[in-house]
């Protein structure tokens, strides 16, 4: 009888590589990959791909801001630019708050309306 204790208490001793897997160790590595690929590493791909965007504008491309100001280029310096929202009205704006390049002739201003 105590023989058979004996082997049941050696076969069920850990195994070193059972511990090192069992241990939790692998559900926060595993995290940390799929938060990277899934939020991290789709972020940083679309930072890229509207640096590209923004370094690619020149003077004339119609573009429409974060704040949804809609207009054309008229000056490009390093970080910011001159865009034209209406005739003789034109702003200064951070170049890292355009948000898209919109095809020509689609900012053309609507006719006004007469006051009433």
């Amino acid at each position: 009888m105590n023989a058979l204790f004996q082997i049941l208490a050696q076969e069920t001793a850990p195994n070193p590589v059972q511990s090192f897997l069992g241990s939790g160790f692998i559900f926060p590595i595993a995290m940390i990959i799929l938060f990277y690929f899934m939020l991290i590493r789709p972020q940083q791909q679309q930072k890229k791909e509207h640096a590209k965007k923004v370094a690619a504008l020149k003077k004339g491309d119609e573009i429409i801001s974060n704040g949804g100001i809609h207009g054309v280029i008229n000056h490009k310096s390093e970080k910011t630019c001159s865009v034209r929202v209406s005739e003789g009205v034109f702003i200064k704006m951070e170049l890292a708050n355009i948000s898209s390049v919109v095809p020509k002739g689609s900012a053309k201003p609507e006719p006004e309306e007469p006051a009433a």
